[in-house]
């Protein structure tokens, strides 16, 4: 058989850190520099002044198609850098080859990138595949695996039309940040669905929606009999009978934490 990945451009991009810094570039700064950043529960930025987050949100919400009035590009694009996932994908078809000789069934692995919501033309993703492709697909002759014939491509699926019988069919594994958003246009389909998509692996981030009454400090909640339990578990239980759940820490949607960096050069 053969395995294909979806993977959201938001998931390779920290577009976040982007949004942030078409925002105010001295926030940007503060917030790549916040460990606490690579380690959040919500996409909260308050702390750094009231309303900063609806600012914020506003510009991450018109991403796709906010352009510099000059050049034309895509602002938050622009200003965003490439996430750890890129590195944990390359890792992942690295083990995929590897098992090769013990599953003679596997046959290769595709990456396609979902670019939605962002307008882009075909050069511009054509770019995306060649720098994915110098950076997930390990060169040949220096390979410890058998060859990677890993095709990368661009694909652009909405919300809407990433159904979960679309997931079933066509995709091994879905990467995907903005999960809520996909989550609220298909969860009444997905409830009411005969067929989940058990067999695919959905990694998303372990963050929660933002409660604007109240702020949220723990990942571990208590139940109305007292007891703590850990939502992302809890989650994952409840849509076991759909879909197969991996909750990741931000910091693998985020780019590379600069205090890690210190700590490795250091060591």
């Amino acid at each position: 058989m053969r395995s294909t990945i979806l993977i959201e451009l938001d998931a390779l991009l920290d577009t976040r850190l982007g949004a942030m810094r078409v925002f105010s570039e001295s926030l940007w700064t503060n917030t790549w520099n916040d460990p606490a950043y690579y380690n959040r529960l919500v996409d909260d930025f308050d702390h750094y002044g009231a309303g900063t987050t609806l600012m914020w949100r506003g510009i991450y919400e018109q991403r796709g198609s906010l352009r510099d009035a000059e050049s034309g590009q895509l602002l938050v694009l622009k200003n965003s850098i490439m996430t750890c996932m890129v590195g944990k994908i390359g890792m992942h078809l690295r083990q995929l080859y590897s098992t090769k000789t013990t599953s003679p069934n596997f046959i290769g692995a595709d990456v396609k990138v979902n670019v939605w919501p962002y307008e882009l033309e075909q050069v511009d993703m054509d770019e995306i595949v060649l720098a994915l492709e110098q950076m997930m697909v390990p060169d040949e002759s220096g390979s410890d695996v058998e060859i990677v014939d890993t095709q990368i491509s661009c694909v652009r699926l909405s919300p809407a039309e990433l159904t979960l019988d679309e997931i079933r069919e066509k995709f091994s594994r879905v990467v995907m940040y903005n999960f809520n958003e996909w989550w609220d246009i298909q969860a009444k389909a997905i409830y009411e669905a005969e067929r989940g998509a058990t067999l695919t692996e959905f990694v998303v981030p372990e963050l929660l929606r933002l409660d604007k009454t109240r702020k949220i400090d723990k990942k571990v909640f208590v139940d109305d009999t007292g007891n703590m339990y850990n939502p992302f578990t809890e989650t994952k239980r409840t849509l076991s009978v759909s879909m197969n759940l991996n909750f990741m820490s931000p910091l693998y949607f985020s780019v590379p934490n600069p205090q890690e960096l210190i700590k490795d050069l250091k060591a």
